[in-house]
């Protein structure tokens, strides 16, 4: 994170040149799945300001606002619709209406994503039927379980775990689990309560959501690693841009990528000691052969999902990610 710190200040003493002053300026507003004050959001204002002074000022990109503005669930079609010109979203929101997001977190970096072709396919079905595109991916997440009973196996079998539907609903049935769909905003109080016995929920909004309160164990390793965010423009907007500013958007971004993926992924894992140093909450790693075991029945799951929902291109997305 220094060395991003370092790339701001290099690029903030070079003065605006003449020619760029003179030109068109792109006043871009920006919209996020989280709130503002969210963990996610911490590299929007990084990229915003880099971008900016890369570009002596004629690309401004503008936070005006994230969940109480834009429902999550529905940002694609509210970008499609042009309340905002970016959404920084969560990419597992937006796969309940467009299945083929499903793609990014299994795609275990940004990096491999673009490697492998399978952002570029993305993007070409987003262009294509959504007018949108997906400029990268700035954040990473690892998908765990929590859970009040001890597990020593992959087997979630007599556990009632919650979970969203799709992905991780077929992942806990897949290792034996019942499954219980309720809102995040009462998962608290069903461990609590013992009306579920776990669920999956994403490694640093446990404490923010003060589920170590409630719930007693971590099981590790996650069962899926990968990004968990896209940057979406609108392709209008895109192609309004000079050529230019288009490469300096799309050379920032990629410099910034695996960056801020692996430095979330490092986040995760100072969460995980922090719980363990304070005695909140405990992580069950498992043995080798179960963990195995544990990650091949979840991806299993995860692909068959998103190949019965998309059954044009989820087998392409398949043949593309799992071929490096």
């Amino acid at each position: 994170m220094a060395g991003l710190a370092g790339m701001l200040a290099c690029n903030a003493t070079t003065p605006p040149t003449p020619a760029a002053a003179e030109g068109e300026i792109f006043q871009l507003t920006l919209v996020t799945s989280q709130p503002k004050s969210q963990f996610d959001n911490r590299v929007i204002p990084l990229l915003s300001e880099l971008i900016e002074v890369r570009s002596h000022g004629r690309i401004q990109i503008q936070l005006i606002g994230g969940p109480e503005l834009v429902p999550p669930f529905q940002a694609l079609e509210y970008l499609k619709r042009e309340t905002m010109d970016i959404g920084y979203l969560v990419a597992g929101y937006l796969a309940r209406s467009v299945p083929e997001f499903d793609s990014i977190y299994l795609g275990r970096s940004p990096s491999h994503l673009r490697e492998s072709g399978a952002f570029e396919l993305l993007n070409q079905l987003l262009i294509e039927k959504h007018g949108v595109r997906n400029l990268g991916s700035l954040q990473g997440s690892s998908r765990v379980f929590i859970s009040n009973k001890r597990i020593e196996k992959a087997s979630f079998a007599g556990l009632k775990m919650r979970v969203t539907p799709g992905t991780a609903s077929e992942i806990a049935k897949s290792l034996g689990a019942t499954t219980v769909t309720i809102p995040a905003t009462e998962f608290y109080t069903a461990l609590e309560r013992g009306v579920v016995d776990g669920g999956r929920w994403p490694i640093v909004p446990i404490a923010t959501w003060k589920l170590n309160e409630v719930a007693k164990y971590i099981i590790l390793p996650p069962y899926l690693e990968g990004p968990s965010y896209v940057l979406l423009i609108r392709e209008a907007v895109w192609q309004a841009l000079p050529v230019d500013l288009q490469k300096i958007m799309t050379d920032t971004i990629g410099q910034l990528e695996d960056d801020f993926f692996f430095s979330t992924m490092g986040y995760q894992i100072a969460t995980i000691h922090q719980f363990e140093a304070t005695g909140s909450m405990e992580s069950i790693v498992l043995p080798p052969e179960e963990a195995a075991k544990y990650k091949s029945v979840a991806e299993r799951a995860a692909w068959k999902v998103l190949k019965e929902r998309s059954p044009e291109w989820g087998p392409r997305f398949e043949a593309l990610l799992r071929k490096q």
